[in-house]
């Protein structure tokens, strides 16, 4: 009797896991298909948008709505694996800084420096605008003189490296640790700020290991330095890791 009660109740655990998994598995078709209808909308409406600036002749309006359109696209992942050509990745940089730069005009100035071969190396998708966003919030929105942000990219020792600098506010010694160690937690946080430099740094570790990630150099009126240690994958190796 014991064996058919411990079988029956097996029975039952089997049944409530495959509802539940067939539960789970219509919430994310139903999410699946909200995603879709939603950049639908979205898509339209700026094209709406970028018309009616046009027959204005608004054209900074249009250029914003074109610019808008690229990096929906690129978040959303249509037509984009994990892992991207880094010059993708910096064109979606470069568009997400194009509106950042009509927001705040000439108090606002970007550099690039990539030296490596961008079109051929490969990094994950969407990993760079969390910091970049960060950078721009936090270290350069409050000056009331230029800030200036330079983006670099290159290789040392096997290793690609991106340096996201700003020469605003900095952080005292204790905030950096304390990003720090929020960063490299692996157990879910919500509600807590730098949670898109977390998600970039605990993406990257997982994929890659502990070796690899983000670190961090600031001081007070000095600037911020946001490094992400990067395996070189070029052309052809990323289907390998």
């Amino acid at each position: 009797l014991s064996q058919i009660l411990f079988l029956e109740g097996q029975l039952v655990k089997t049944v409530e896991n495959l509802y539940a998994a067939d539960i789970e598995r219509q919430k994310a078709e139903i999410a699946h298909l909200r995603s879709q209808i939603n950049p639908h909308f979205l898509y339209n409406t700026l094209e709406t948008i970028s018309s009616i600036a046009a027959v204005k002749q608004v054209f900074v309006v249009c250029d914003i709505c074109g610019k808008l359109g690229e990096i929906f696209r690129y978040s959303l992942g249509k037509n984009y694996g994990e892992l991207v050509p880094l010059e993708q990745e910096m064109t979606h940089i470069k568009n997400y800084m194009f509106i950042q730069k009509i927001r705040y005009g000439d108090r606002l100035q970007v550099f690039y420096n990539i030296d490596v071969d961008a079109a051929h190396v490969h990094i994950p998708r969407f990993i760079l605008q969390p910091i970049v966003e960060n950078a721009i919030s936090h270290g350069l929105s409050n000056l009331t003189s230029v800030g200036t942000l330079e983006v670099s990219a290159f290789e040392k020792k096997d290793r690609l490296y991106i340096e996201i600098e700003d020469d605003g506010e900095g952080m005292v010694r204790e905030k950096v640790a304390e990003i720090t160690r929020f960063i490299n937690t692996a157990k879910p946080v919500e509600g807590k700020k730098n949670i898109g430099i977390r998600n970039v740094n605990q993406r990257i570790k997982l994929a890659y290991g502990e070796a690899y990630g983000i670190t961090i150099r600031s001081a007070p009126y000095q600037g911020s330095r946001f490094t992400i240690q990067l395996p070189i994958m070029r052309k052809g190796e990323e289907d390998e890791t």
